[in-house]
């Protein structure tokens, strides 16, 4: 199933650096799931919300896939500005756990692999609505656009 491309992807990506900083898998899971259930946060799901009210897939809203209560905008990875052309893409495929996580994020296209582990970065900080099954091999495009 694929995600409708939103607003959301193109304008918010200037966050900062990403709240995630560890590298191995299982330590990087849980500094996520820590973060996911701190204030900020939730502070930062009702900026986006309020933005962008309306951040839904096509598929969430015909019932295909579980509802998406937060859609954490990727950070521009400084070091990629020097092979960053205007706008880059990386197409993901993701499953949503029962519980509303992300998991299971594997890469279906890039036009640039340096943009790859900030948008993966962002996709495990989208969080859905809890489900009875959650949903497996959804995709979504995280759009990088070059301001300057």
């Amino acid at each position: 199933m694929k995600a409708a491309l939103s607003a959301c992807a193109l304008v918010l990506m200037a966050l900062g650096p990403s709240p995630l900083a560890a590298n191995d898998a299982e330590a990087l899971d849980e500094e996520r799931r820590e973060y996911m259930s701190s204030k900020q946060y939730e502070r930062q799901c009702r900026q986006i919300r309020k933005k962008f009210p309306d951040v839904q897939s096509e598929n969430a809203e015909r019932g295909e896939e579980p509802k998406l209560l937060c859609r954490m905008p990727p950070s521009f990875p400084d070091s990629c500005q020097s092979t960053a052309n205007r706008r880059q893409s990386v197409d993901l495929v993701y499953d949503v756990t029962a519980d509303g996580y992300t998991t299971n994020i594997r890469l279906s296209k890039t036009d640039n692999e340096c943009f790859v582990s900030a948008a993966v970065r962002s996709l495990m900080l989208w969080r859905y609505e809890a489900s009875e099954n959650g949903a497996t091999d959804l995709e979504t495009t995280i759009v990088f656009e070059f301001v300057g």
